[in-house]
């Protein structure tokens, strides 16, 4: 499932053709509820990955040219993965960290 909001609305059809359940419109208590019943979340550097981290929801958060060390979010759950340009990260990449967190939750 993936949750959009205003900037990414013009990505839905994408998903949608690809078969993701497409959240859309949400106001942030359902974004924050949304997220703590995940079992993991790919973000970017946004507000959205910071409220999900802070609901304890485990998950990687891909960045670009901003500093992680100064912008990450907070949480022991928490993957970053940098680098420039940010669509130089690969699927794989993202698909291995979050499967980590996918992994220890099942135990």
């Amino acid at each position: 499932m993936i949750v959009l909001g205003p900037a990414e609305s013009s990505m839905e059809p994408v998903f949608r053709e690809a078969g993701v359940p497409v959240l859309k419109d949400l106001d942030l208590p359902t974004v924050a509820a949304v997220a703590r019943l995940a079992s993991a979340f790919v973000g970017n550097d946004s507000g959205v990955s910071h409220l999900a981290a802070a609901v304890g929801a485990p998950g990687v958060v891909i960045f670009g040219p901003t500093d992680p060390v100064r912008w990450r979010p907070r949480g022991s759950q928490i993957c970053v993965l940098r680098r420039e340009p940010i669509d130089s990260i690969e699927v794989g990449e993202v698909a291995s960290a979050i499967s980590k967190f996918v992994a220890q939750r099942q135990r």
